[in-house]
């Protein structure tokens, strides 16, 4: 049965490792998705909990005994946490599941059978959708210098929609195919434990954003495959959990932050200087044409209104930094 943790380790093939902070009614759905749809290969379920105020450590132990917790002072992060729960994890395969994500069926036992069948993959990711259905980018290529140029000043219109697409993934694929990819939203990610033995997991000194994407590249670097494989679905809600305690705003301007540094990490100070100035014209010119259309069209159209607003929050995330005086993100750690 799921979450018995009193069998002989040996025995175990798939931890799910869920880790939380102060969204307890969130969590609950989360488990409950995982008690109800895998039995086995599944043998245990473990949380870890980051320092949680909101009753949500109390919560799994008082309703869901069978899962183990792992309980922090305060918050570690994401990476340094799931680092946490891979350590104590005795499976063969540790599926990494956000709080806000909740299975819809045994998509993780088919990619544990998808990746028994072939061991050079050492990452592999389902599609995500919306609650409703609505899919969502869950396969990337890594945020480069050229790759930024291309996407954000709009030079992949120039090609096939669909080279545009095999070029940069995320929201411009349509994820109906299995695909060798860079980098999976780390939302739910079925890793191989060869991989954390090999790489140590995610690098802990990144906080809220560009995990996945970091790590995913030392496992890239070791010779494994990252696979986008469609054999279903898991529900993420998106941003659920540090939407409620960001804000919209500070979440974008850390998503950028990240991108920005890792580019600066991969090639070089100026190359992470670069692609912050290359993302803020690019969202000037998207927020300029999307106020056109709308204008256009009428203020009651909803997409193009939201388009407006989310690449206003991009220029300003930006712009704000700027004033306030901070070093080029490619100086800072």
């Amino acid at each position: 049965m799921l979450g018995d943790v009193g069998r002989d380790p040996e025995a175990c093939v798939l931890s799910v490792i869920v880790v939380n902070w102060n969204t307890r009614d969130i969590l609950r759905g989360c488990l409950q998705s995982v008690r109800d749809h895998l039995s086995e290969p599944a043998s245990e379920t473990i949380v870890i909990d980051n320092g949680s105020q909101d009753g949500s450590a109390e919560m799994v132990l008082a309703d869901l005994p069978q899962v183990r917790l792992i309980r922090n002072a305060e918050n570690l992060g994401f990476g340094p946490a799931n680092n946490q729960g891979m350590a104590a994890a005795s499976g063969e395969f540790f599926l990494l599941l956000n709080s806000d994500a909740r299975l819809v069926d045994d998509t993780p036992a088919r990619l544990v059978e998808l990746m028994k069948r072939r061991p050079q993959v050492g990452v592999a990711g389902p599609r995500l959708v919306f609650e409703g259905g609505r899919l969502q980018a869950s396969a990337n290529r890594f945020p480069t210098l050229a790759r930024l140029a291309f996407e954000e000043l709009a030079f992949y219109r120039l090609l096939p929609r669909e080279r545009s697409a095999r070029l940069l993934l995320g929201g411009y694929w349509d994820h109906a195919e299995e695909c060798e990819v860079d980098w999976l939203t780390g939302a739910c990610l079925l890793v191989r434990k060869q991989v954390f033995e090999e790489t140590g997991g995610f690098d802990a000194s990144m906080f809220l954003y560009g995990e996945e994407v970091e790590w995913c590249h030392r496992i890239r670097e070791r010779g494994w495959v990252v696979l986008f494989a469609p054999v279903g679905e898991v529900v993420h809600l998106g941003h659920a959990t540090t939407q409620l305690f960001l804000g919209d705003a500070v979440r974008i301007d850390r998503c950028l932050l990240a991108a920005d540094r890792l580019v600066a990490r991969w090639e070089g100070p100026a190359a992470g200087v670069l692609a912050g100035c290359v993302r803020f014209v690019g969202a000037l010119i998207k927020l300029l044409a999307f106020s056109l259309r709308r204008l256009r069209l009428g203020a009651g159209n909803d997409d193009h209104g939201s388009n407006v607003r989310r690449y206003a929050r991009v220029v300003m995330a930006h712009y704000a930094r700027r004033l306030a005086g901070k070093l080029p993100v490619a100086a800072r750690r």
